[in-house]
């Protein structure tokens, strides 16, 4: 988002881009921020616990393991519970798409109409159309 302030720079348009493009930029970081906490936690080597998955990595080497035929009966009990984590995190993984996709379309409608005319020309800043003078 700064490189387009940057772009615009000697542009007519500059200030009404720049009062466009502050509020776009903070709804994109506050829409991303969950994500790039997370990601910054596990850089600094935070573990994340996911107890759905310890339980049944856990659970999954118990039954592959074990010779005992009690164990063996967990079967049906593990089948269950990997059948409702995998559903559970479709379910975040979808809903955090939709998010995603909302955010771009939200970010990409008003990059195109800093970009592009009513008529899909390209509103190029005017320090590249003086370069494409000078080409001519």
């Amino acid at each position: 988002m700064t490189n387009i302030g940057r772009l615009y720079r000697k542009d007519k348009r500059q200030r009404q881009i720049l009062v466009t493009t502050k509020p776009l930029f903070n709804y994109v970081r506050e829409t991303l921020k969950p994500l790039t906490d997370l990601r910054s936690e596990l850089t600094h080597e935070l573990r994340i616990d996911y107890d759905d998955f310890s339980r049944l990595s856990q659970l999954e080497l118990l039954l592959k393991l074990s010779k005992d035929e009690k164990i063996k009966l967990l079967r049906p009990y593990y089948d269950i519970k990997y059948k409702q984590t995998r559903d559970n995190w479709k379910r975040t993984c979808n809903e955090n798409n939709k998010q995603i996709k909302n955010l771009f379309n939200e970010y990409f409608k008003i990059l195109n109409s800093i970009l592009f005319t009513e008529e899909n020309e390209i509103r190029l800043p005017i320090s590249h159309e003086d370069n494409l003078k000078n080409d001519t």
